[in-house]
């Protein structure tokens, strides 16, 4: 046969002609073949995604995990519930692998831990709630996220790089912002009302993620910078190996550190003042 016969006996050629085209060469595929290859366009997908066409391997749609809802069971025992929008790339040739799609949640928490951690709850949101009621939700230890630490009540959700609490801003908050909220501004708002323009909320404690209201005190701008610097240094002198209340109370010039140090000090983890 010439190239030229060859050429007219094409795939291209036959479907020009209407005749039918061949089946694809995979065992057990009804599929047609497309264009110039000789398997179908779902196994080329496959070969692209994974390397090999899985021959005897059944479609995602027939071994359940194009589930629309996200079957993860919580700390009750019932499903997510979620829609299912995604599923871990790693896993889609796993054996074992029984969740199928997973929704955003549960995605983000197998990327960061790498498991969906069944039985156990994703953090709760309350969207719907205005801001000052979703503040005093947020600071009820028994919601999840805040604990009590050696006297502070340190915030357990997204912080900042800086390491102050956040908050995302909800369309529910009618608030022309984008930045995400600092929880222990918002805690101090609702507590003694709006921040004197150019005030600062100090954390008398100096631990940035505490959201407890009698750790937080509103001070000038420069007032804060010089408290943040004393802090440091208390906490650098506190540190110290060998270190003693009674040696760390000696080391403070009272004419110097405002009153705040000596509350400070009853506030700090008594770990690291009553000695080593």
């Amino acid at each position: 046969m010439s190239n030229k016969s060859a050429a007219k006996d094409s795939a291209w050629h036959r479907a020009r002609r209407g005749e039918p085209k061949d089946p694809c060469s995979v065992p057990g595929c009804q599929n047609l073949r497309t264009g110039n290859k000789d398997i179908c366009k779902p196994h080329q997908t496959r070969v692209y995604k994974t390397g090999n066409v899985g021959i005897g391997k059944p479609w995602r749609h027939k071994t359940g995990e194009q589930n629309p809802t996200c079957l993860v069971p919580l700390k009750d025992g019932s499903l997510c519930g979620k829609d299912s929008r995604t599923h871990p790339m790693e896993e889609r040739d796993n054996p074992d692998w029984k969740w199928g799609r997973l929704c955003p949640s549960h995605y983000a928490r197998y990327c960061t831990s790498g498991s969906v951690r069944e039985g156990t709850d994703l953090r709760r949101k309350s969207p719907t709630m205005p801001l000052n009621e979703r503040v005093a939700h947020y600071l009820d230890p028994a919601n999840g996220w805040v604990i009590r630490v050696d006297g502070c009540l340190e915030w357990q959700a997204s912080m900042s790089a800086a390491g102050y609490a956040i908050v995302p801003v909800w369309k529910s908050d009618n608030a022309n912002r984008t930045a995400p909220w600092l929880v222990h501004r918002l805690v101090w708002e609702l507590h003694n009302g709006p921040i004197p323009p150019g005030n600062r909320v100090h954390h008398i404690c100096g631990t940035r993620h505490c959201v407890d209201i009698g750790h937080l005190e509103c001070i000038g701008y420069k007032e804060n910078g010089s408290e943040a610097c004393r802090i440091k240094q208390f906490r650098d002198k506190a540190n110290e190996p060998g270190m003693t209340i009674e040696a760390l109370r000696e080391w403070i010039a009272w004419d110097t550190f405002p009153v705040q140090v000596e509350t400070t000090i009853r506030l700090f983890n008594p770990s690291t003042t009553t000695g080593r």
